[in-house]
């Protein structure tokens, strides 16, 4: 299965002006727009140099927690969030700044009390909203993901995210017809993306409807021809369209284009569908293809 990716959510939901007695460069200067090394530094400046009133305070704190965010630094962007709700509580841009955080920590649980906090904060915030539903997802929660997906959708019926996200839960649950309905309008709202395309083309196969799904990974491959997901979704569908020579083909060109580690995935499920590759090493030899071939010709579906 796919896995779901997390949203980067660029700006913030909003800087506390500075007050009289407060230096007003000392957010420009730390803004991010100089890049987040020199944000780190210049937030760290200000908050050496003191002067803010706390909800100035807390903005400063959690501008560096976003520089600290984009530089990779999770744990340092964690501790700078949370100073930054010590002192403003209801700063909404923080808790979700800290969640994406501890969500690249795989801290899962603690990722979703934050996201949670977004939506008391500020409940049609669609984006955080999404957010829980992916903690919910990573959890095994799959009707609280359902639950949160389609309500920011119901914020944002835009949301592309969203659709594909819900739509791998969907997917996760066997619903691939559901599946195939929320990346279909993906697609349409994010025409240029390959990978949607292919996910179309995938959960079409899946949910019995290959030929359906044909057009759908021509249309992948088009935009994203060297991508091995996708040209194997096109070697399923030929092998299950009965397009076998298509199907081999297609089997060996992702092999060429995911290289090792697509090879020894061929490998292992040829094992387990009983014919023989040879070791599961990621070397493709005649034996792989002769063993590929076979299984094609006997009607069995190499991965599902």
């Amino acid at each position: 299965m796919r896995l779901l990716v997390v949203p980067l959510l660029l700006g913030l939901a909003g800087c506390v002006p500075a007050g009289p007695d407060e230096p007003a460069d000392a957010f420009a200067a730390c803004d991010g727009r100089l890049g987040p090394e020199a944000a780190v530094d210049a937030c760290t400046d200000a908050i050496r140099d003191g002067g803010f009133h706390r909800s100035a305070l807390a903005t400063v704190y959690s501008l560096r927690c976003r520089a600290r965010w984009d530089l990779g630094d999770d744990h340092g962007a964690v501790k700078d969030c949370g100073q930054a709700v010590r002192h403003a509580p209801h700063l909404a841009e923080a808790y979700l700044r800290r969640g994406l955080a501890r969500y690249r920590l795989g801290e899962y649980g603690v990722a979703g009390e934050d996201f949670a906090a977004v939506t008391r904060i500020e409940p049609a915030n669609a984006y955080a909203h999404t957010l829980r539903g992916i903690v919910s997802y990573e959890l095994d929660r799959h009707q609280d993901a359902l639950k949160h997906l389609t309500e920011s959708l119901r914020l944002d019926p835009r949301l592309v995210q969203a659709y594909r996200s819900r739509g791998i839960v969907y997917a996760d649950l066997q619903e691939f017809a559901n599946a195939v309905a929320d990346f279909t309008v993906a697609v349409r709202l994010d025409p240029d993306d390959g990978i949607t395309y292919n996910q179309v083309a995938w959960y079409l196969y899946l949910d019995g409807r290959s030929a359906e799904g044909l057009p759908f990974v021509h249309d992948a491959l088009r935009r994203i021809p060297d991508d091995a997901d996708a040209i194997d979704t096109r070697a399923h569908i030929y092998a299950d369209l009965g397009r076998l020579a298509k199907a081999l083909a297609e089997f060996e060109r992702a092999m060429q284009a995911g290289g090792e580690d697509r090879v020894s995935m061929y490998q292992e499920a040829l094992i387990e569908h009983g014919f023989d590759p040879g070791p599961a090493d990621g070397v493709y030899r005649p034996a792989v293809r002769t063993a590929l071939k076979a299984c094609l010709d006997a009607g069995c579906r190499l991965i599902d």
